[in-house]
Formats: C-alpha cells, sequence, structure tokens
C-alpha cells in the first residue's frame, strides 16, 4: 500500500529541478522504475501521486522551503496550506540548511521537516530530518561490517610508555 499524495505541479520547473522536495524527485522522474530505485531506494514506490487535492492522503509543498523564499514566491506557498486546508488533509513541508525555517503558516496541520528547529518557537508540528541517503554500508561495505584493526606504531608515546 502506498500513501496518496498530491502536491502543486505548477510550482515545479525542470530548471529548479535542485529544489524539489526529495519526495517528488522520486516520483516526478523520467527514469525506469529500476533506474529511480537504484538512485532513491524506496522511496520509488512509496508513493502514488494523484491528481486532486480531495484524493491525497497528504499534500507535499512541491519545492523545499528556501525555493520559495529565494525566488520571491511565499504566496504559493500560502496558497498550498490553503488548498491543503480546503481538502481537509495535513501538508508537509522540507526545510534545508542549518538555520530555522521561519514557515509564514502554522497549525497542527502542517508538517515542518527540517534539520534544525526549536520546537518552542513554533507554531507547527516539527520533526528533525536527516539527510535522505541510501545505506552506505551496502554500497562501501558490501552489506558487511568490516572491523580494522588499529595498533600503536613504534615510537608512539603510549606505546613508549608502557614498552
Amino acid at each position: 500500500m502506498s500513501l496518496r499524495i498530491y502536491a502543486d505541479r505548477e510550482h515545479y520547473s525542470e530548471r529548479h529541478r535542485k529544489a524539489l522536495n526529495d519526495i517528488l524527485k522520486a516520483v516526478w522522474n523520467t527514469g525506469s522504475l529500476e533506474a529511480r530505485r537504484a538512485t532513491y531506494g524506496a522511496r520509488a514506490e512509496m508513493f502514488e501521486v494523484v491528481t486532486t487535492p480531495d484524493a491525497a492522503d497528504l499534500h507535499l509543498l512541491t519545492m523545499k522551503w528556501q525555493h520559495y523564499v529565494e525566488h520571491g514566491c511565499v504566496d504559493q506557498a500560502v496558497r498550498a496550506v490553503d488548498v491543503a486546508r480546503r481538502a481537509k488533509r495535513p501538508i508537509a513541508v522540507f526545510s534545508l540548511g542549518d538555520f530555522e525555517a521561519n514557515f509564514p503558516a502554522a497549525g497542527p496541520d502542517i508538517h515542518l521537516f527540517q534539520a534544525s528547529a526549536y520546537r518552542s518557537r513554533s507554531a507547527t508540528t516539527n520533526h528533525g530530518m536527516p539527510a535522505f541517503i541510501d545505506d552506505p554500508l551496502a554500497s562501501y561495505g558490501g552489506g558487511q561490517v568490516q572491523v580494522r584493526e588499529h595498533g600503536l606504531a613504534d615510537g608512539d608515546p603510549v606505546h613508549a610508555a608502557t614498552a
């Protein structure tokens, strides 16, 4: 079973794909399913994009929050919240960077995913978010933990003290 998501496609342009939220990068993609799995992992299949706000389980703010701020289109983000609220659906907002997002709308239906935040200063539901990456063990260790032996070299002060 997949989560049905809605996002406003008019917020997106290929020129700004880097700012597209990470879930939509996996599903708004022309690559084959195998290619998308290789790049995005399970996200390639976990979500079903729907075309009407009422058909979604969750709305996504199309672009990462900083894109709206940097390009002077905060009003688009506010309208996306209004669309989600009219459909009585929660909306997820993704933010980047080491600074707290100052999202202009508040409420328990707004889920803000960000790396840095102060819960006490927010009127939204904040969620800490690490970077979306694949498991490095599969890529760098062949799926196996490789324990390396570390010894002290001759001439090391600790080694010399115990000799």
